[in-house]
């Protein structure tokens, strides 16, 4: 559930968990791994190696991944669904700001409905089932 406000794109010239100065601004956060695998070429991942790796997972596999939100208003009963589109040469952010690969901003779309008239209980949300 969220409260109605109005929200600004994360500013990428600040890092998101630097605790004297963090980030401000929303962004969606994502635990991935990428890797380069094309037919006749060696796999090897792409990202995170070295230090991107995420130290709470596990596996040591994963790193962050962020996209800045645009800034917007999210308003009283609606129920804002965000779908990333991965494509080639997308680009996502560490936490830092800076660019993990691609060439292009990784993009995605925003729909809404209202909650009361358009979302009943037995329907998914935010894209569950």
């Amino acid at each position: 559930m969220l409260y109605p406000q109005e929200i600004t794109a994360w500013d990428k010239e600040k890092t998101i968990d630097d605790e004297s100065d963090p980030a401000t601004g929303a962004y969606i956060a994502l635990l991935a791994k990428i890797q380069h695998n094309i037919e006749g070429e060696d796999e090897f991942t792409v990202y995170p190696t070295g230090d991107d790796v995420d130290p709470t997972d596990g596996e040591g596999q994963y790193g962050w991944v962020c996209v800045a939100v645009p800034t917007t208003t999210w308003q009283a009963n609606k129920q804002y669904n965000y779908e990333l589109t991965f494509e080639d040469n997308a680009i996502g952010y560490k936490k830092d700001g800076t660019p993990i690969v691609g060439t292009k901003e990784l993009s995605f779309t925003v729909t809404s409905v209202n909650w009361d008239e358009d979302v009943t209980p037995d329907q998914p949300v935010m894209g569950g089932e």
